[in-house]
């Protein structure tokens, strides 16, 4: 008897791979937590600051591991974040 595509079943067909078997992921291990924080005026300031800064570091290895495009490794990860 043949299958759906004339071929006995168990046949491959153009080098198609078979389905593996399907399966749950593990939902995160980690925890959340939300808190709001009750600043003054100067430490929202200093906190605004530190963001603007990190933002803009963020933004500077954005761009330059772009510019490596497809073509990174570790050692280029390295020099990046090494600076």
């Amino acid at each position: 008897m043949t299958g759906v595509f004339g071929l006995a079943g168990g046949e491959r067909v153009g080098g198609l791979r078979e389905l593996a078997a399907s399966f749950v992921v593990p939902g995160p291990a980690g925890v959340a937590v939300r808190a709001r924080l009750r600043v003054s005026a100067v430490d929202a300031a200093v906190l605004a600051e530190v963001g603007v800064f990190l933002g803009s570091l963020a933004a500077g290895d954005l761009a330059e591991r772009s510019r490596q495009g497809l073509g990174h490794d570790a050692a280029s990860w390295a020099v990046r974040k090494g600076r």
